[in-house]
């Protein structure tokens, strides 16, 4: 499954191979390991005149998925600069749930309607648990160690049996 990544934008440092990574594992899970995508790494400014070109819409925006066909599923462009605003704690975080958003408009996935937004929203939330899995048992296996670890240190009867 060919992936490519390119990031046509400075300011911020991606972690290519992890991103890599969440795109195979993300287009194994919509059962589509096969297929091609290539995700544009950009700044708002690129994002801006991608939007106005593309869309008609002279702002910026924070991904925007361009569809093909089964086996070349499409380009997906991610500002990085907006993911960095808005949750600048966490981006590669919030870069994987653009990437998420955008592979699921190019398998034909859209919120227009009602009804399928929820079912976009839905399949978002199962993506995003998928790429987050390893790392939310890590952090529940290491806030059960520093309790365990507190809890003896605190205990009066420590090393009195």
């Amino acid at each position: 499954m060919p992936v490519e990544l390119r990031n046509a934008q400075r300011r911020f440092k991606l972690d290519v191979r992890r991103i890599k990574r969440a795109v195979q594992a993300l287009l194994k899970a919509v059962g589509r390991s096969e297929a091609q995508v290539s995700v544009l790494f950009v700044d708002d400014q690129k994002i801006r005149q991608l939007h106005r070109q593309w869309m008609g819409e002279d702002t910026p925006t924070d991904v925007l998925s361009f569809p093909m066909d089964e086996r070349v599923l499409g380009d997906v462009v991610i500002s990085v600069e907006t993911a960095a605003r808005r949750a600048p704690e966490n981006v590669t975080r919030e870069i994987v749930r653009y990437l998420i958003h955008g592979l699921l408009h190019l398998i034909g996935h859209d919120h227009v309607r009602q009804a399928d937004r929820r079912r976009m929203n839905q399949e978002s939330r199962r993506l995003m648990k998928l790429s987050f899995r390893g790392e939310a048992e890590k952090s529940d296996a290491k806030r059960h160690l520093e309790r365990s670890e507190r809890s003896r240190d605190l205990s009066p009867l420590r090393g009195s049996r």
